[in-house]
């Protein structure tokens, strides 16, 4: 390949062949340079794209992690209000609601006889009255059932009259709870 300046020292008849073949060299030369450039570019293009993509993609991988974290999180949560909802002992919730009577009934077992009697009288009396009991009143019913029992444990009705009062206060108390059994007696 001859340079333009070799070409110019030419004779005339050999030097418009020559800048011909040189123009054409020089056009593949440039066609060459820009494909070569345009590679690069779609190269540098690609990698972008593969890096953007990537990035893409590992955001969207932290996202589902986060909210994943967020549900083991909130299910935990919801868990541990569960757990805290229900007894240390781990029954269900029916038997907390026994073990809170008994203490409530354990509590009011320290109440004297005839106190705790005209208490379960004034709840029956209530009960013939309107034949239904609200929640609050069926708590204090059991409750009161309750320290009746622990009352009989503990040996407050020993003599005969407190006896009779005791089988009086366990009749009250189950008419309340079951009261087909009032037919039956």
């Amino acid at each position: 390949m001859l340079t333009l300046e070799q070409i110019k020292k030419l004779p005339a008849k050999e030097r418009i062949p020559k800048l011909r073949e040189f123009e054409e060299e020089q056009k593949k030369l440039k066609a060459e340079e820009e494909k070569k450039r345009k590679q690069e570019e779609e190269e540098i293009i690609k990698k972008s794209i593969e890096e953007l993509t990537e990035e893409d993609e590992k955001a969207e991988e932290e996202e589902v992690l986060q909210k994943e974290e967020k549900e083991k999180k909130q299910k935990q949560e919801s868990l541990e209000e569960i757990a805290e909802a229900a007894p240390s002992s781990g029954k269900t919730e029916r038997n907390s609601a026994y073990v809170s009577i008994q203490e409530y009934g354990a509590r009011l077992s320290h109440i004297p006889p005839t106190e705790l009697s005209n208490k379960i009288f004034g709840l029956r009396e209530t009960f013939e009255e309107r034949s239904y009991l609200t929640q609050e009143q069926q708590r204090e019913r059991d409750a009161l059932g309750e320290a009746v029992y622990q009352q009989n444990k503990m040996g407050y009705f020993k003599d005969e009259g407190s006896r009779r009062l005791f089988s009086k206060m366990e009749d009250a108390f189950e008419e309340m709870r079951n009261p087909l059994k009032k037919v039956y007696k």
